[in-house]
């Protein structure tokens, strides 16, 4: 049976590669179905005796570390999936490289784990698996791309959920400041840092090492850097660019919606579902309307980049009793921006502008609006306007922006030797540009 899905994958899978991630697009963590919410990694360390969890998806090559993806699938029944893993280059375009070339095992594997929601108003199958283990284990550092699809049809994928494996090969040291070479202490922040590799011998850096920086884990901030001075055959200093300089923003937004009997942080009200007159309702969360705040003074509040957390307050096991409510959400402004399109930005959609994270000008409420399904939990975020244009958000004129802003910076540092096929990752770094305020 394995064989013959491995044979039909091999078959297939280009054209599912190209069906959900054209060539001209990087692979990136998002459900391919509309049916398919909360999709979630967690990082088991090996030397982690607290088992805590982790916020980016990198596994260290050679460790015990293990990492472990979730989701829900919506007004479902308990399905056979399996998993497939692609591995891909640096710009999160599939390598050319072969499954015996980077992995041991098998690339496609059954999900380990499915059990069907508890008490909710919304039904849902909730998934997850983890790896490395016994059916799959990796030889090589670098990008990962696994899709989640049926039995008996991979080429039509569920979800697709990106994780790195890194081999620990480079140093990197910098630091955030808020005097940028643009101004003083005003909405920027720059990021500087040194890469130091003194294991390889890199004899052409600008084509063997390509640098990545993005700030919370935003897909929308990513950029490559060339080195700006190089120091000796292994030190190479990032500084002094326009690449290294990102809006400060402001605090991510929240939102605690962990109970239907009590909320807090921007909730309003909370109509709860269930009842005589729509028994088949979930729950509605109506969040605080807000206006653009351009020029409001900044304001710490501790917050998590953008990240969420599924809990209930009433029942354990929050995977299968957490339910999902309707959360409304309200940028009020008198007319739309003309020049740009209004997106709510948060780790619940994965940070990606599309469709199920952009906000609808409503003229009879003079607001934006975007009605989000939600499992209850916590949850950041902040209103942000993509500019026509470009590929970046910006908050400038949603949210205003601040040097003070505590954000969080990750550096990921490849290499390609003359003549390889495929880039390593060499490391991945984070920074904070926490200050005292």
């Amino acid at each position: 049976m394995r064989l013959l899905l491995t044979l039909s994958l091999f078959l297939t899978l280009p054209s599912v590669l190209l069906a959900v991630s054209p060539l001209s697009q990087p692979m990136r963590t998002t459900p391919l179905s509309p049916s398919i919410h909360t999709i979630r990694t967690s990082l088991s360390l090996d030397d982690d005796p607290n088992g805590k969890r982790h916020d980016l998806p990198v596994l260290r090559l050679g460790s015990d570390d293990r990492l472990t993806v979730s989701f829900d699938h919506l007004d479902a029944t308990l399905d056979n999936l399996y998993y497939t893993v692609v591995r891909c280059d640096a710009d999160w375009r599939p390598s050319s490289l072969s499954f015996s070339e980077w992995g041991e095992g098998y690339y496609s594997n059954p999900v380990e784990y499915a059990d069907v929601s508890v008490n909710t108003l919304q039904s849902y199958v909730h998934y997850a698996t983890s790896f490395p283990n016994d059916d799959l284990r990796f030889r090589l550092s670098g990008n990962y791309a696994v899709f989640f699809h049926p039995f008996d049809a991979p080429d039509m994928p569920l979800a697709c959920v990106c994780f790195c494996v890194t081999e620990q090969a480079a140093s990197v040291s910098g630091s955030v400041t808020a005097d940028t070479h643009r101004e003083i202490k005003g909405a920027w922040q720059e990021l500087s840092f040194d890469v130091s590799v003194p294991s390889l011998s890199i004899q052409n850096p600008d084509n063997e090492l390509k640098v990545f920086v993005q700030q919370n884990d935003r897909p929308d901030t990513r950029v490559q850097l060339r080195p700006t001075f190089i120091e000796g055959p292994s030190r190479y200093r990032y500084f002094n660019t326009d690449s290294l300089l990102f809006e400060g923003g402001r605090e991510y937004r929240y939102i605690d919606i962990s109970s239907p009997y009590s909320f807090s942080g921007e909730v309003e009200r909370v109509i709860r579902g269930g009842g005589a007159a729509s028994p088949d309702s979930v729950h509605t969360v109506v969040v605080l309307p807000s206006t653009p705040s351009p020029r409001a003074p900044y304001l710490w509040q501790y917050d998590l980049n953008g990240r969420f957390i599924v809990n209930v307050q009433e029942y354990d096991n929050d995977d299968l009793t957490a339910d999902y409510c309707r959360v409304r959400f309200m940028l009020r402004t008198p007319s739309p921006f003309f020049d740009g399109r209004v997106y709510l930005l948060g780790g619940w959609n994965n940070n990606r502008l599309d469709e199920r994270s952009r906000m609808i000008y409503n003229v009879k409420h003079e607001a934006y609006v975007a009605d989000i399904l939600l499992k209850q939990g916590g949850y950041n975020f902040l209103y942000a306007l993509l500019p026509q244009g470009s590929s970046r958000a910006s908050f400038r004129r949603t949210e205003g922006s601040h040097w003070q802003t505590e954000n969080q910076y990750d550096v990921y540092v490849y290499y390609r030797a003359f003549g390889d096929r495929s880039d390593r990752l060499l490391t991945v770094r984070t920074f904070s540009s926490s200050f005292d305020k």
